[in-house]
């Protein structure tokens, strides 16, 4: 009787663990097509990007958005293909 509490136990734990971490990420993922960045951000995004520095370009936009890394290196990304002055 015992073994089969600790088997109830643990394929609860199997089933109710991975449901809640997707339960948590999926509530605070920002959605990118709401969102709306000020013009400030967008030129230092911008003049990080000129300045080879992608990476700490995307750790400004997600401190200052909430985005996940994949949407804030989407956004990034064209924003420096917006850029005029990066064209040469």
């Amino acid at each position: 009787m015992d073994t089969w509490i600790w088997i109830g136990l643990v394929t609860l734990a199997v089933v109710t663990i991975p449901f809640l971490a997707i339960r948590r990420s999926a509530r605070n993922r920002v959605d990118p097509t709401t969102l709306s960045i000020d013009s400030d951000l967008a030129h230092r995004v911008r003049v990080l990007c000129r300045q080879d520095q992608k990476v700490q370009a995307v750790k400004e936009l997600r401190d200052a958005t909430g985005l996940g890394v994949r949407d804030a290196l989407t956004i990034v990304e064209k924003l420096a293909a917006s850029d005029p002055r990066a064209r040469g």
